[in-house]
């Protein structure tokens, strides 16, 4: 049985300008996006699908792989968490005719801090299994979840928008 989780929703997570502004950089054209073919490590014999994504920072690894222009736009979600950063990532996933729901998974074994921003309003969820039918959180632009990425949960696609997109924070 799944066990009960903290966590928590914070709507309108960062001033609108700030949001605008990053809202801007991650769905430009010119973004860049890199096809992901696997959901999770573990497992991938009953994944289907495909998402993209762009890894800031990785696991242990120092440097940001990114621009100065685009950091410089992601600073007021780092501002406002102050983190000591293990993993920062985009993660966007196309839109799917039947919602699929992915396996359920936890970043890291350890346990740390973990912000989801939600980057644009859909059908798509976060489930975090817990209790008896786990708790939905609903991609909502701007909407943060805070939990320990440590914990079982598992993210939807979506079938009301082009796609899904979320960034992925991960720290101490």
């Amino acid at each position: 049985r799944a066990r009960k989780m903290k966590y928590e929703v914070v709507d309108n997570f960062l001033d609108q300008q700030d949001f605008n502004n990053l809202e801007e950089v991650l769905f430009h054209e010119e973004f860049p996006l890199f096809l992901q073919k696997n959901i999770t490590f573990k497992d991938k014999s009953n994944e289907k699908g495909v998402f993209f994504t762009h890894v800031f920072q990785h696991w242990g690894k120092n440097e940001h792989n990114t621009t100065e222009y685009i950091f410089h736009h992601l600073q007021p979600v780092l501002n406002k968490l102050k983190p000591q950063l293990l993993r920062l990532q985009f993660n966007l996933h196309p839109r799917t005719f039947i919602k699929r729901y992915n396996p359920y998974h936890q970043d890291n074994a350890m346990s740390h801090k973990g912000c989801l921003l939600y980057m644009n309003t859909n059908n798509g969820n976060t489930i975090l299994k817990t209790g008896i039918f786990g708790k939905k959180i609903k991609s909502i632009a701007n909407r943060a979840l805070l939990m320990d990425p440590s914990d079982i949960h598992r993210s939807t696609t979506c079938t009301d928008a082009d796609y899904r997109g979320v960034l992925v924070i991960n720290y101490l």
